[in-house]
């Protein structure tokens, strides 16, 4: 299943393979070129050249304690031999609200009021009844909340890539930028990635692979809060109330007696001034040797890391517009982290066909290590001047609040997996992984993940051959066990 975070530019998707079934996190593990990694987020969505899925318990447990919840294996695209071959790809549009809630305008809205008061047995102050009977007597429309917190957003995405090579040396080079702003004034996403995958034929029997990206973006939110969250409020805000009082020159002041709401306009306009994003690199270098000594048998190696630089900067500017609406004090939060990521592992791989038997038989291990680092803090009394938005500016540094954390933690693993083929109708597949992770107490660090499964390919046996109507039928059964080591996370 998959469904969209939310709607504004950059929440991610939600992919779930197999329902919610996992304590703390449902989300599978994502494996690209034979990296696993959490999400897809740092993954040109153009380099992509294949995704499987991988549901069921004994196809999972290969990966162990990390396949608890499906695994998506990502291949991305390769060089080809021949002369560069340059592609270029433009697109642009636009998203808006195509249906909004139909509210009630300023003379409705004041009728309303002064109906729902009387019913209640309410007496209303004689300014507040000149301010209703006003919009009625004149039939005003008053601010449409909707209109004044959402926009037309435009979307644009640039992409190039240039892929050759030769037998001995194939590339695939490109870039993608993306901008989208959100349906919500001041939101939206700007996000850049780059790539680098190399492919080297060292000799007949060995070759090598070696892939690079990099992704960086920066992102400004809506409030999503489903109470208090600038569109909850626009739907509850009365339509007498201006965005932008021109008398003023500041926001409009709440006009209705008792209602505490904000104004909605003036939290979009804090939107500019909340910022996050990120910068990630990744390296993937895969080492293949095949025939070693024995017909067949081949060994692949690879390493690979991740580093992420995030980054989070909120700044709250003072505001008074009533008693009961108004930030004494501006405020600046800041967040800084990195996270590191490690992977190697290496397996011997033995394929032998024999008369109408086939077998594939493979054994590793594998060593992943994780590293977080991250820094926070915040002050009270910062100058509105973007170029003095520094905690050494405060006038007040009594105010500042710091916080840092870190942790680290590995996972060794050992697998083994055996296929064996009669006629490429009757299949068996067992596998076997253990799991020790650093994250549980030394008497719990080890799991152990075997699973077992049987296939019969009915699509090649010989009353099958006749019925062109069909052109794969496959009856498979399996067990199996996985982990989850996410599940020792504080």
């Amino acid at each position: 299943v998959v469904t969209p975070n939310s709607g504004e530019p950059g929440a991610g998707m939600k992919i779930q393979v197999r329902g919610t079934g996992s304590w703390k996190n449902s989300s599978p593990l994502y494996v690209v070129d034979g990296f696993q990694i959490d999400d897809l987020s740092s993954v040109d969505p153009s380099n992509i050249a294949n995704i499987e899925v991988l549901k069921d318990a004994s196809a999972t447990a290969i990966y162990g304690s990390r396949g608890a919840n499906g695994v998506v294996l990502v291949t991305t695209k390769k060089g080809t031999a021949g002369p560069a071959v340059v592609e270029a790809t433009v697109y642009g549009g636009a998203q808006w609200a195509s249906t909004k809630i139909d509210m009630c305008n300023a003379a409705e809205y004041s009728t309303l009021f002064k109906e729902s008061n009387a019913n209640a047995g309410i007496v209303l102050s004689q300014t507040q009844l000149d301010k209703l009977n006003y919009a009625i007597d004149n039939n005003l429309e008053g601010t449409d909340w909707q209109d004044e917190i959402m926009q037309i957003a435009p979307i644009m995405n640039y992409s190039i890539s240039v892929r050759g090579g030769s037998d001995v040396n194939k590339y695939n080079f490109g870039a993608t930028y993306f901008d989208q702003e959100g349906i919500m004034k001041n939101s939206g996403m700007k996000k850049f990635y780059t790539y680098l995958n190399n492919s080297y034929q060292l000799s007949k029997r060995i070759s090598l692979d070696a892939n690079f990206s990099y992704s960086t973006y920066k992102k400004f939110s809506a409030d999503g809060d489903a109470w208090s969250g600038s569109l909850p409020v626009a739907l509850q805000k009365d339509p007498l109330t201006a965005a932008w009082d021109s008398q003023t020159n500041y926001w409009g002041v709440q006009q209705i007696e008792g209602n505490t709401l904000g104004n909605p306009a003036r939290s979009v306009d804090e939107q500019k001034d909340q910022m996050k994003g990120d910068n990630r690199f990744l390296a993937n270098f895969t080492f293949n040797v095949s025939d070693i000594g024995l017909k067949g048998l081949s060994f692949r190696t690879m390493a690979a890391t991740q580093m992420t630089f995030y980054e989070v900067n909120n700044y709250f500017p003072e505001y008074y517009l009533a008693v009961d609406d108004q930030r004494a004090n501006s405020s600046l939060y800041k967040q800084s982290g990195k996270n590191i990521e490690f992977s190697w592992n290496g397996f011997f791989n033995y394929v032998k066909d024999f008369n109408d038997n086939s077998i594939n038989a493979t054994l590793g291990s594998e060593l992943q290590q994780f590293k977080n680092q991250d820094i926070n803090g915040s002050r009270q009394q910062i100058p509105y001047d973007e170029n003095l938005r520094y905690f050494n500016q405060s006038k007040d540094p009594s105010t500042f609040t710091l916080s840092d954390g870190a942790n680290e933690s590995t996972l060794a693993s050992f697998f083994a997996r055996a296929n064996y083929s009669y006629r490429s109708k009757y299949l068996l597949t067992a596998t076997f992984r253990a799991d020790g992770s650093s994250k549980f107490a030394p008497e719990n660090q080890w799991g152990y993940f075997p699973s077992f499964s049987a296939g019969w390919n009915v699509k090649e046996e010989s009353f099958m051959e006749s019925i062109d109507l069909i052109n794969r039928l496959k009856v498979r059964v399996g067990w199996g066990e996985v982990g989850n080591a996410n599940a020792a996370d504080t």
